[in-house]
């Protein structure tokens, strides 16, 4: 079982998107940044109209969730 959010280092994560096949499309950030709220703008653009699943990893902790794009 991993540690709970608050043990976790939380200044180190990353940012994928990824295909419903889980082949990842693009690393949006992979690095560290302080504490606090942060926002972060992927221009998708040059991807058609489909379901990918956003992926965040901080420590040993992963939340997806599924992202529509429609043109």
């Amino acid at each position: 079982m991993g540690k709970p959010a608050s043990e976790v280092d939380l200044r180190s994560w990353s940012l994928s998107i990824y295909n419903v096949l889980e082949q990842r499309v693009e690393a949006i950030f992979d690095g560290s940044r302080s504490r606090g709220e942060h926002s972060i703008h992927w221009t998708a653009g040059r991807y058609p109209s489909v379901i990918y699943l956003v992926r965040v990893k901080m420590g040993e902790l992963t939340e997806t969730e599924r992202l529509l794009i429609l043109k």
